[in-house]
């Protein structure tokens, strides 16, 4: 029972160190962007220290995705009571095909910038960094 109890906590374990991961980075983010040194008086400064503040706040976006996408892989195969390989491997599934509809469905139309695309690269660079690390850690894990 106790390990049933467990295989069900893996997706929602997974789903919770993915949004609070991607939460810690957006709340970052959002500072990043709303930093304003307001002894700067001069609109040339302004300008650069605003275009600084946007793309500080659209890399940390864009790296929270992988972190997210790293930490759901990592956290579910934490959880899974055995089979930690094929656990792992299931969730990079799914969150891998999560992202890819949602690369392919036309949600936000055209309109995607350089960031979206970023954001997405580095989620796959985190489900697989997340794959490996978990596939090492347990070699000796048996199903």
């Amino acid at each position: 029972m106790k390990n049933f109890l467990r295989w069900l906590g893996v997706v929602p374990a997974a789903i919770l160190a993915c949004c609070l991961t991607y939460f810690i980075f957006v709340a970052f983010s959002y500072v990043a962007l709303r930093f304003d040194i307001p002894f700067l008086y001069s609109d040339s400064i302004r300008e650069l220290t605003s275009k600084i503040n946007s793309f500080v706040s659209a890399a940390l976006q864009t790296v929270g995705n992988g972190v997210a996408s790293y930490m759901f892989v990592v956290a579910g195969t934490f959880v899974a009571p055995k089979g930690k390989r094929y656990a792992s491997i299931c969730l990079a599934t799914l969150v891998g095909l999560i992202l890819l509809v949602t690369l392919v469905a036309p949600i936000t139309g055209d309109n995607r910038s350089w960031v979206d695309y970023a954001s997405y690269i580095f989620a796959f660079i985190g489900i697989i960094v997340g794959v490996v690390e978990t596939l090492n850690t347990y070699k000796e894990d048996k199903a």
